[in-house]
């Protein structure tokens, strides 16, 4: 490797654990230089600014999970039903397995919960591609003729209940302390528990409507796509994160 590619790669490596820990906001250039041993004008050599840092460090913990859980070669004669369980357990594998406590998995989950143009990028890229991936499938399972929200709802819904026990881990442990039932949530667990609930209820939406005496009408501005309109929660232009409001916090 030459001095320019081990100093980049120092960088990546250095910036990878401050990122994860403090977020874009609070992470300076100089602790990430300090860290690295290298120059404080190595960071605009190479990547130009603290964003395109940021941006190629998300990238680069991408990569580093998916080449240690990769994307599976599925067979398309495969039943969509397993094909949906492969999905499900790739994801559960990648972001609950034996990788999950390393900075790569912090700094993606980080990257989820609070977008940032990283986000924009992982989503052109890489994301977008799996998320229709799966719209095709639930498609496939539930029958032609869903409309496009439907499916992105359901297709939502599937990646919540892997991204909960991610999240909610902690929570998790309390709430099934006291049953003694916290050593049930293995990734092979959850793989089948969460494919048989969703192929339940993708295979049946059709034939499941809305109660009709559900005793308060929903009204449709209460289950708006907020982050779609703008109107609650917006998508911020700069690398801060998704806020309530307007967020002038800067770079030190």
């Amino acid at each position: 490797m030459s001095n320019s590619s081990d100093t980049k790669a120092k960088l990546l490596e250095s910036a990878g654990p401050i990122f994860a820990a403090k977020g874009y906001s609070k992470a300076t250039v100089r602790e990430i230089c300090d860290s690295a041993e290298v120059n404080l004008a190595a960071v605009s050599y190479h990547f130009g600014d603290k964003l395109h840092l940021y941006i190629a460090t998300v990238e680069h913990a991408r990569h580093w999970i998916h080449a240690r859980t990769p994307d599976r070669v599925v067979d398309e004669d495969l039943p969509a039903e397993s094909r949906l369980a492969l999905m499900i357990n790739t994801t559960l594998t990648r972001f609950l397995g034996a990788d999950s406590e390393t900075w790569h998995l912090k700094l993606l989950n980080r990257e989820i919960l609070n977008p940032t143009q990283a986000c924009e990028k992982l989503i052109e890229q890489h994301f977008g591609k799996r998320f229709q991936e799966l719209m095709d499938l639930i498609d496939e399972l539930g029958g032609p003729g869903l409309p496009h929200d439907e499916l992105e709802r359901m297709a939502f819904a599937v990646m919540a209940q892997c991204f909960h026990y991610v999240i909610a881990g902690k929570f998790v442990g309390l709430m099934t302390r006291q049953s003694g039932t916290g050593t049930h949530y293995t990734v092979e667990e959850l793989t089948e528990q969460i494919t048989r609930f969703c192929l339940a209820g993708i295979i049946h939406w059709k034939s499941s409507p809305f109660p009709e005496n559900f005793p308060v009408p929903p009204k449709r501005e209460t289950f708006k796509n907020t982050v779609a309109s703008g109107h609650t929660i917006r998508l911020a232009t700069s690398p801060n994160s998704v806020s309530m409001s307007q967020n002038s916090e800067q770079e030190i």
